[in-house]
Parts: C-alpha cells; structure tokens; sequence
C-alpha cells in the first residue's frame, strides 16, 4: 500500500452492551425480596436499642452520639429517609411529619 491509496475504514464501530437491557436482566435475575432487600432497604431496617430511642424521640431536632463502628451513619440515614418519604415503619413512635418534603423545594425541608 502506497501513501496515496486510503487505508480501510471500519463501517460498524462495535460498542459494548445497552445498559439498560443489562439492567433489565439484572433485574429478572433477582427474586422480589432480594430486589426489595437491595434497593429498598428501609422497609428491612431492624434498629439496634439504642438506635430505637433515638428514633422514638419526640423532638423535631435530634443528635447522635456514639463510639467508632456504632451504627450512626445508618441510623441517621434511616431517620432521613423516612421523615423525607414520610413512610414510617409499625415500631416508629417518634416525631412525624404532616407531609412528604416536596422534591422540588427542598428548602422547606432542611436535614
């Protein structure tokens, strides 16, 4: 091949798999409760005592305070998620909100 003749391109560009077929078929892969335990794992939350009392208290502002490895980062989580859902679990007798913080303006709603 001389410099003057054009070297042959590729028509198709081969690209990995659709991520959302990949997905799709992650999905079907998983049986009901797995999905729910992996993506929706607020409703399989299961406080630990202490964690209980934090949750149950009354007040609107609250503060948790423990060791290394204790638990804090999730039980703080869960209390966010609920009061921003406005979906309390059967055992929550704490502070609840009248209605779901609105998406949009999350100003009115401030965690």
């Amino acid at each position: 091949m001389t410099f003057d003749e054009e070297a042959p391109r590729a028509v198709d560009v081969e690209e990995g798999p659709d991520p959302n077929s990949v997905r799709r078929h992650a999905k079907r892969m998983l049986t009901n409760v797995e999905y729910l335990r992996k993506y929706r794992r607020l409703g399989f939350y299961k406080p630990h005592p202490r964690q209980l009392e934090f949750h149950n208290l009354l007040a609107v502002e609250k503060c948790l305070r423990a060791g290394n490895q204790t638990g804090k980062s999730t039980c703080g989580a869960a209390q966010m998620a609920m009061d921003a859902l406005g979906w309390y679990p059967a055992w929550y007798e704490g502070h609840r909100f009248d209605k779901p913080a609105p998406i949009e303006r999350p100003y009115e709603f401030l965690g």
